[in-house]
């Protein structure tokens, strides 16, 4: 976040990624830190794996509300890579 407050100029954010985050171990204290200066946000897993239901109703659901919390109008997207099964991933990231 010093880079983007350092900048500061609007067109110029923070983009976060739930997997990274995941991966770095921090909290969904980090979304509502960001506040004003997150742009976009990843729904993601590990390695872009399709998104499991044990994390989505925890941890996802933990980042929806942080983001709730932050005031973030913007947009967030599902990413994961493409599988075998990919839509009915896609279907089950959906729901």
């Amino acid at each position: 976040q010093p880079l983007v407050t350092a900048v500061n100029q609007p067109g110029f954010g923070l983009h976060l990624d739930a997997a990274g985050m995941t991966l770095s171990n921090d909290s969904s204290d980090v979304i509502v830190a960001a506040g004003a200066w997150l742009r976009h946000f990843h729904i993601s897993e590990p390695h872009l794996a399709p998104l499991a239901p044990e994390t989505a109703v925890s941890r996802h659901a933990d980042f929806a509300l942080a983001l709730a919390r932050a005031r973030y109008p913007g947009w967030t997207s599902i990413e994961m890579k493409r599988t075998e099964s990919y839509r009915a991933d896609v279907t089950a990231a959906l729901d």
